[in-house]
């Protein structure tokens, strides 16, 4: 009879040990929680500080492009504006 009573006892002690491991660890995890909510708030202001400088450096290279398009096609037309007249002054050269 002896036997049972030292199990039912180191039970006992096994599930005081493992209840006070379990409230330690809730009350780490719960501290962890607010240290991730304010890294998760700083990620967040990070991510938009980065969203705002893609959108500018996506601005400034729609800029480029643009300008870069607008200069190539005013070359583009000239060209093909001398290439007419050249074109007139061969055909009035032919006979």
């Amino acid at each position: 009879m002896g036997q049972p009573k030292r199990a039912v006892g180191v039970d006992a002690a096994a599930l005081a040990a493992m209840a006070s491991t379990q409230r330690d660890t809730r009350l780490r995890s719960s501290a962890r929680g607010r240290r991730l909510s304010h890294d998760l708030r700083a990620r967040m202001a990070s991510l938009g500080f980065l969203r705002t400088v893609w959108e500018m450096n996506l601005s400034a290279r729609e800029m480029r492009l643009s300008s870069e398009w607008s200069s190539d096609m005013s070359r583009r037309s000239a060209a093909q504006r001398s290439g007419a007249a050249v074109a007139g002054v061969r055909s009035s050269l032919t006979p």
